[in-house]
């Protein structure tokens, strides 16, 4: 993200509020243009936004160093808020499409384990947790 202070918080906090507030925060950023990648206005910011929070992982394709990627996924703790990231910077010669999926994968399981480690219990989207017994399990 081409924000003044590129922080990876500043990335996934939005992610969990409502469209409106998600919108007001990210009027409030100053834009400011690092390299022709850098994204500079506020509907750009808010569709990588969406779509991090999609795949469960962000990534700044060469918008802050030229010729570098970043892949970073959210921290959360036991209330879960976002309270940091991890993240992975290196060249785009290695931090390159076909390996995305390998690499973030590796990065969102890292910020799994540190969440869990946080007490995060990750909800299951869609489960009914709560179970009845069928009448022929009695």
């Amino acid at each position: 993200m081409s924000l003044k202070t590129p922080e990876p918080i500043q990335i996934f906090t939005p992610l969990l509020t409502p469209e409106a507030k998600c919108r007001k925060i990210i009027s409030k950023f100053k834009f400011q243009r690092f390299t022709p990648n850098s994204k500079m206005c506020t509907k750009e910011i808010f569709n990588s936004i969406c779509q991090s929070g999609q795949q469960g992982w962000a990534i700044d394709d060469e918008e802050f160093h030229e010729g570098v990627r970043c892949i970073a996924a959210a921290i959360f703790d036991r209330e879960s808020n976002v309270v940091d990231a991890v993240s992975l910077s290196g060249p785009k010669q290695r931090v390159v499409d076909n390996r995305l999926f390998e690499i973030s994968a590796g990065v969102v399981a890292t910020a799994a384990a540190i969440s869990k480690g946080l007490g995060y219990v990750p909800k299951v989207r869609g489960a009914n947790l709560n179970f009845k017994r069928r009448s022929q399990d009695k």
